[in-house]
């Protein structure tokens, strides 16, 4: 996350809230128990590349399924990559509902 993140990167989420990186990193650091077998992944997935730029578009689908909780969560996503000094890092996103 710390590499492929920049350090101005800002998600927007389906509510309008809107996280930062540290705030991620921390979140992360915390060790959120409250799913512990969460499931992410990606379909219907593209890219279209501007040079320096690329906008990878698709459906993420988060899956929740224990006893402390369960959801199923499909969204549209948008994310910027942009290359900068000599990696492809991740500079927005954002996440809307299905």
């Amino acid at each position: 996350m710390k590499k492929i993140v920049d350090d101005d990167f800002e998600i927007t989420y389906p509510n309008g809230y809107k996280q930062k990186k540290q705030n991620i990193l921390a979140h992360l650091k915390n060790d959120d128990k409250s799913c512990k077998n969460m499931k992410l992944y990606t379909t219907q997935s593209y890219a279209k590349d501007y040079g320096n730029v690329i906008i990878l578009r698709g459906i993420v689908t988060t899956e929740c399924d224990n006893s402390n909780n369960k959801f199923y969560q499909r969204q549209r996503y948008t994310d910027t990559y942009m290359f900068k000094e000599g990696n492809w890092q991740v500079i927005a996103s954002h996440l809307s509902k299905l």
